[in-house]
């Protein structure tokens, strides 16, 4: 038995159940499931020759596609661990301990000699610290993929269009997992694109599309037939925070609401929604299939589920939150990160609620910044086309003046790690030497 078994049996079903099904398709071609298990079955021959002891580990650094699939089924039935990398990788090989890399340039040894009792290392984005590796079984992998499965009533015929890498969670999560687990077709788009989507989904009529927030603004004002999108009957965002008024420009313009999902690298999926457009500020919907939500003494969100890291079932995340009387969850920003200012205790979690209630914010982060007096000043990091001087006026409706910031960075578009999130310490790093708010108000973050 290895920790992979769960998985790899279910794959092995899915391919018993229909070996000539298409798997995956890209452009004008596909590759159907048995072609895919039998390129893995030559990976594997390959890793068995090595003779690596149990539990080693793979980094995993390709594009999306059949060997990247291929590598994974692979790993696992030489009992390998699996380490999904996107170049460039947040954390150095060496302080992986990574025994194997397959790359673009084909199979390497590395020096690394880590075990590990897991069959899938999932790396955090690393936006507001260092990365760390989390170890999932099988079975918590397999877990989150049924929760999905049941809370987006995703079928076996509902090909998913791909245009967020496989290494990361959110990926992994809707496409790997219903790809092993019940057969459900990946489409690859060739690039993340407007006009490359629209190609791909005319050519393929795929049924769920998953996004991130920077894309679903991005297509809400692309060219293009509504027409061809018009096999989709799911159109998913998470990894941000999604307004819903734009979620409302996105269903005007293509007719499809846009489902709101929120989940965590620690806890797999969490909530689910089906329109974005009908949720109240912060709600990110409902707890979906085998997930239990409570709410801390602290106020912090607590997640049961057997897809949560480690062998304990539950969680407590360091998002505030709210369960609604009709079950459905509010985010109230971030616990743990108080902080003083003239000698008062300030918790940065409730500006940042009030700032996010604001119409045309769509990303905030508040933190402690030396100003021009040599003292910490409470400063706003904001995503927002509205400027810093509106912004603030209206916070004082919400908030007494000493909670209000004195200094703002202000920009339409912050920072993004790769897998699209904002990138805070980009942001806090690119924010420091600003001014009062009065002196910033036309001075914009880089996007880069």
């Amino acid at each position: 038995m290895t920790p992979a078994n769960e998985l790899l049996t279910s794959w092995e079903t899915t391919l018993r159940g229909d070996p000539g099904a298409t798997a995956m398709c890209f452009g004008n071609d596909a590759v159907s499931r048995s072609a895919l298990d039998l390129l893995s079955r030559r990976h594997s021959s390959t890793l068995q020759d090595l003779g690596l002891a149990r539990g080693r580990l793979l980094g995993l650094a390709l594009p999306n596609g059949p060997d990247w699939l291929a590598w994974l089924l692979a790993a696992w039935r030489a009992g390998l661990v699996v380490v999904p990398l996107e170049p460039p990788s947040p954390l150095p090989a060496e302080d992986l301990g990574l025994a194997l890399m397959a790359d673009s340039h084909g199979l390497r040894r590395l020096p690394g000699t880590a075990r590990r009792r897991a069959a899938l290392l999932k790396l955090t984005s690393g936006s507001t610290g260092r990365p760390r590796a989390l170890p999932f079984s099988a079975a918590a992998l397999a877990a989150d993929g049924r929760n999905l499965i049941a809370g987006m009533k995703i079928s076996p015929n509902d090909s998913a269009l791909a245009c967020l890498p496989f290494s990361h969670s959110y990926g992994f999560g809707n496409f790997v997992l219903p790809l092993l687990l019940q057969g459900t077709p990946v489409v690859l788009a060739p690039s993340p694109l407007p006009s490359a989507l629209r190609e791909t989904a005319r050519l393929h009529r795929p049924r769920v599309l998953p996004l991130v927030p920077p894309l679903v603004r991005l297509l809400a004002t692309a060219p293009g037939d509504p027409a061809d999108f018009a096999s989709l009957r799911l159109v998913l965002c998470a990894g941000g925070r999604l307004l819903p008024s734009e979620a409302e420009t996105f269903r005007r313009r293509w007719g499809h609401p846009v489902a709101n999902f929120y989940g965590s690298s620690e806890t797999g999926g969490i909530c689910f929604a089906p329109d974005s457009g009908t949720l109240t500020e912060n709600s990110v919907g409902f707890p979906l299939p085998g997930v239990n939500l409570a709410i801390s003494p602290s106020g912090r969100v607590r997640v049961a589920s057997r897809a949560v890291l480690g062998h304990t079932g539950h969680l407590t995340l360091p998002d505030l939150g709210r369960l609604e009387p009709d079950g459905s969850l509010t985010l109230l920003g971030r616990a743990g990160r108080t902080f003083k200012i003239g000698g008062r205790r300030l918790e940065p979690a409730e500006i940042e609620a009030a700032l996010a209630l604001l119409p045309g914010v769509r990303e905030v982060r508040v933190i402690p910044i030396t100003g021009r007096r040599g003292e910490p000043e409470i400063t706003a990091l904001v995503e927002s086309d509205l400027p810093a001087a509106t912004l603030c006026e209206s916070l004082r409706l919400h908030l007494p003046a000493w909670k209000i910031p004195t200094m703002w960075k202000v920009s339409p578009a912050l920072p993004r790690t790769a897998r699209g999130k904002a990138d805070w310490a980009k942001t806090q790093c690119l924010a420091q030497g600003i001014g009062p708010v009065h002196v910033t108000l036309s001075m914009p973050i880089s996007a880069k």
